[in-house]
């Protein structure tokens, strides 16, 4: 078990504790290198970078950005 100072009291709770520690910290590395290739490719291929419109339906189902006729 973990007591509230967050120390673990086994050899495994130590093991996990250290080991979700990595992974949080490789999560947060592979988001910023995910944004920073994507916006130099975005920039390489002179794309503008919509970031509103990221997340929205739209956009996933490219009706945004789209090149008018």
């Amino acid at each position: 078990m973990i007591d509230g100072r967050g120390i673990t009291k086994t050899p495994r709770e130590h093991f996990m504790r250290a080991a979700e520690d990595e992974l949080a910290k490789f999560e947060r590395k592979e988001r910023v290198f995910r944004q920073a290739d994507r916006d130099e490719r975005a920039a390489r291929l002179k794309l503008p970078v919509d970031t509103a419109a990221i997340h929205t339906r739209e956009s996933r189902q490219g009706v945004v950005n789209k090149p008018s006729r």
